[in-house]
């Protein structure tokens, strides 16, 4: 019974080694999945992720732009190869302006890939495109109806309904566009906090059935 328990954990690790894998973004954009076996002053030795029996590849620290490591960490490197010092602080989106910051510290939209893991930098640039299409709509949309209703007025000339129809349609197009784009860009935020430590839950309001009888609750 022993030697199988054993036999277990050590297949359940050779498991979990078999999928972990390094993450090398270099500066021109590309990504190499890796198993990283040296990062030295100049330079990070490497073997393909596919091929981790194939030989050993060297790269230049100064063609390289971020390392996240398999359990999540990450280096990021300046133009010339030097680390560059991530500040610490939970990240935070201020939905009115739809900016990024850590601490106060704004975050440059083209400089997210320094921050973001791959995966997690794709999302945030998927929502912030989302949301920017939203937000055009939902200008549109209420602008125009709103012209469209001054110049009406001061002209004395009668209205539209299908006007304003097609300006609701905007709206009701932009509206859940613009909430599912900063859906993603909040989602690609939480997975930064969770790497580094910050994960935090938002606290939920619920009314239905609770342990006394129905009642409002808190959840955090």
């Amino acid at each position: 019974m022993k030697q199988l328990f054993l036999f277990t954990i050590v297949c359940l690790l050779a498991g979990y080694s078999s999928f972990a894998q390094d993450i090398i973004t270099k500066k021109d954009g590309s990504v190499i999945k890796a198993r990283i076996s040296e990062v030295g002053q100049t330079s990070v030795k490497y073997k393909y992720y596919s091929n981790l029996d194939g030989p050993v590849f060297t790269i230049g620290k100064s063609d390289i732009q971020m390392i996240t490591y398999q359990n999540g960490e990450q280096d990021v490197f300046k133009t010339d190869g030097q680390n560059f010092s991530i500040p610490e602080g939970i990240m935070t989106l201020d939905r009115r302006t739809g900016k990024v910051s850590i601490n106060g510290m704004n975050i440059d939209k083209q400089s997210t890939y320094l921050y973001f893991t791959p995966e997690a930098n794709e999302m945030y640039k998927s929502g912030e495109t989302i949301s920017n299409v939203g937000d055009i709509l939902l200008g549109t949309g209420i602008g125009f109806a709103a012209g469209y209703f001054l110049g009406s007025v001061l002209s004395g000339n009668d209205q539209n309904g299908g006007v304003y129809a097609v300006c609701a349609g905007l709206v009701a197009i932009g509206l859940p566009l613009h909430i599912s784009g900063l859906h993603k860009i909040e989602n690609a935020i939480a997975d930064y906090n969770a790497k580094h430590g910050y994960a935090h839950y938002k606290p939920e309001f619920s009314f239905g059935a609770q342990q006394h009888g129905l009642g409002l609750a808190l959840n955090f």
